[in-house]
């Protein structure tokens, strides 16, 4: 993902690669850094990023791309409708979106 677009906001960042020749989904990953917290704090952050994504993909589909979404310490303190927008955010800075 050295190569990816990478869009940053307050509770998250996002990396952005095209997806492979012949890849018709949309591949995701998720990170947290130990620096992040304990495991049950990482854990919650990755479960509460996998629905918001899935959340934000069923709204408006995008082509297949390689997606690594990287929680940052504001993640707890924001609200989901907040978490959703930094999202969309993310993609659109990423180059996901075009509008």
């Amino acid at each position: 993902m050295r190569d990816a677009k990478r869009g940053v906001a307050h509770s998250i960042t996002i990396q952005a690669r095209s997806g492979a020749e012949g890849q018709t989904a949309v591949r995701l990953g998720f990170t947290a850094t130990k620096k992040y917290g304990n495991a049950v704090v990482r854990n919650r952050a990755k479960r509460r990023l996998r629905h918001a994504i899935r959340a934000v993909l069923a709204e408006k589909p995008c082509a297949p791309y390689d997606l690594v979404l990287i929680a940052r310490e504001a993640l707890p303190d924001r609200d989901y409708p907040t978490l959703l927008q930094d999202i969309r955010y993310c993609l659109k800075k990423a180059g996901v979106y075009d509008v």
